[in-house]
């Protein structure tokens, strides 16, 4: 495995931002990484895990570690068992399903970056997660330099996140399973999809209409740097959910469980702020999706980074709630 150094990294991530790294190298096997192990214990260096980069942001000009990008890129199919290296990239996947006649991860069609950073921030679209397809996960441990299973529970899936997400950057995602008896395919249910799904689902028509609807929320994302939603929903109490509903009678919300509801943080935003189709020097706020920023000029992280802030403060300032992002940002 060659260890690059000085490696501008602006092609492996979906923002575009060619920030500079110390050590970037390619993993594409086992043997890879217990040679990755070895040099961050020789070189005692910081390190981040990369797969698509579709959901990170380099915040500064120059990275003083070593960046991991993960390459393998193998699928297989047993029986309803389906096995996926880490490094697959998801919309490929969810292709190469359909060519099989299988739909269960149909509702993921055109979400970027990799199965490894889908599992890492559980990603997910129209009530579905990646999560509730998983049989069990295999990790490389950066800090025992051993392989590990973790079966679904032990993986702690949550709203866009994971136990490997809370552990940061100890486990490498290797190699995925998945339980292909799960044959929920969308939940059809969501008020959006109604209009392209009516009251009937062909499960062969998903994936198309899927991509459809993506592409008339968020335009071609490829033509410009964006990481597409930056904000998670947000979780509230069933209380506060009343008292928004005096001020914002239609304000969008689903259940979580008994005493809990999320809500549209792209509907805040809107109606809040009214931040769609507004610019912030180099920024842009999509004009259909108040949760989508882009740039269709080159920019860097800090400038991105201030503007994030100023949105979470503004609507912490108006209606007391705190959005999460879903990107991460990389010192």
């Amino acid at each position: 495995m060659k260890i690059q150094k000085n490696k501008l990294i602006g092609k492996f991530n979906t923002w575009k931002i060619n920030s500079k790294v110390r050590y970037f190298c390619e993993v594409k096997n086992k043997k890879d990484l217990f040679e990755v192990f070895e040099f961050i214990k020789k070189e005692k260096i910081k390190y981040f895990i990369l797969g698509g980069g579709s959901n990170i942001v380099f915040l500064n000009n120059f990275y003083n570690g070593l960046i991991i990008k993960i390459y393998n890129k193998k699928i297989k199919i047993n029986k309803n068992i389906l096995e996926v290296e880490a490094g697959v990239d998801l919309d490929n996947l969810v292709s190469f399903l359909q060519k099989e006649n299988i739909y269960n991860l149909a509702s993921l069609t055109s979400i970027p970056g990799t199965i490894g950073g889908a599992i890492y921030g559980n990603a997910g679209a129209y009530g579905l997660e990646i999560g509730e397809f998983v049989e069990k996960v295999i990790v490389f441990d950066l800090k025992t330099s051993k392989f590990r299973d973790f079966s679904l529970k032990k993986c702690n899936f949550t709203y866009r996140s994971s136990l490997f997400k809370e552990m940061k950057n100890r486990f490498v995602i290797y190699r995925v399973f998945f339980n292909l008896k799960n044959e929920k395919i969308i939940n059809s249910s969501f008020k959006r999809l109604k209009k392209y799904f009516g009251d009937s689902l062909n499960k062969r028509e998903v994936r198309n209409k899927i991509r459809k609807i993506r592409n008339e929320k968020f335009g071609d994302l490829s033509k410009m740097g964006t990481s597409g939603s930056v904000f998670k929903n947000v979780e509230i109490s069933k209380y506060k959910l009343r008292r928004l509903k005096e001020i914002f009678p239609n304000i969008i919300s689903w259940p979580v469980d008994n005493s809990r509801v999320k809500i549209s943080t792209g509907f805040l935003l809107n109606r809040i702020l009214k931040i769609k189709g507004k610019k912030y020097g180099n920024i842009e706020i999509n004009s259909e999706n108040a949760l989508v920023l882009c740039s269709k000029k080159e920019i860097e992280g800090e400038e991105l980074y201030k503007i994030i802030l100023k949105i979470q403060s503004d609507l912490k300032r108006k209606i007391n709630i705190k959005i999460e992002l879903e990107i991460i940002f990389i010192e």
